[in-house]
């Protein structure tokens, strides 16, 4: 592992109101004035029923769950001096997911408004909301070759065996080289861990029977730089 470039103004984009501060909380919490882009914190229908996933983070209410799940959010990213941007996609659970292209072309659109210099892309593991942000997120980078690209570990499904593995082997077969990074976060921990706090009903979720547990999100994370061209679908 070795130590990347200056990162300059940065962006990393995130699948779900969590995935960032859980994945990239502690080069988050060296960063002031990041910005944060979620791309699936669209407020469901108020019709909808309740899904199981927002029964175990103790909600009652569809809407009212990513209501409180973009406060968390706020909360998490004050705490580490980073700005939210939030689209409007719904998150897989609350209906059909959005098209890569339309998604991509939302994406491309925000990191022309914000400019920045590094863009922090998830790997897309396991979950169909992971896998479609980064294949649009590739798509993006597409219109955007001048800036850094780097590729976090997901969370959570970087644990899941040969996962990670394969994707990294992807993308090699389409030409795009993925060069192991380090940041020096020294004394970031407690602060990551004060925003992962903030998510209270994600962890009480992941908490619950039959899921995953919240032990990864403070081991050390994981960052791959992105070299040549990004396949274009």
């Amino acid at each position: 592992m070795r130590h990347v470039f200056e990162l300059g103004k940065l962006m990393v984009i995130s699948p779900h109101l969590d995935d960032a501060v859980f994945s990239c909380g502690e080069v988050l919490a060296c960063k002031r004035d990041a910005i944060v882009m979620t791309l699936f914190s669209g407020l469901p229908p108020p019709s909808l029923p309740l899904t199981p996933w927002d029964v175990a983070a103790g909600f009652a209410d569809s809407e009212e769950a990513m209501q409180l799940r973009r406060q968390e959010d706020q909360r998490a990213l004050e705490l580490l001096h980073a700005s939210p941007v939030w689209l409007d996609f719904l998150d897989s659970q609350y209906g059909d997911p959005p098209g890569a292209v339309g998604l991509a072309e939302a994406i491309a659109g925000q990191i022309e408004a914000h400019d920045p210099a590094t863009v922090m892309l998830p790997a897309g593991l396991f979950h169909s909301d992971h896998e479609l942000a980064h294949r649009a997120c590739l798509l993006a980078r597409s219109r955007h070759p001048g800036r850094h690209w780097l590729l976090y570990e997901d969370m959570l499904y970087r644990r899941i065996p040969k996962l990670l593995q394969e994707r990294l082997t992807g993308l090699s077969r389409f030409g795009v080289d993925a060069t192991p990074v380090a940041f020096n976060t020294h004394g970031q921990a407690e602060r990551k861990r004060h925003a992962v706090q903030c998510y209270a009903s994600q962890l009480l979720a992941l908490a619950s029977p039959g899921r995953p547990g919240h032990s990864d999100i403070y081991a050390p994370e994981g960052y791959w730089r992105l070299g040549a061209d990004a396949p274009a679908g």
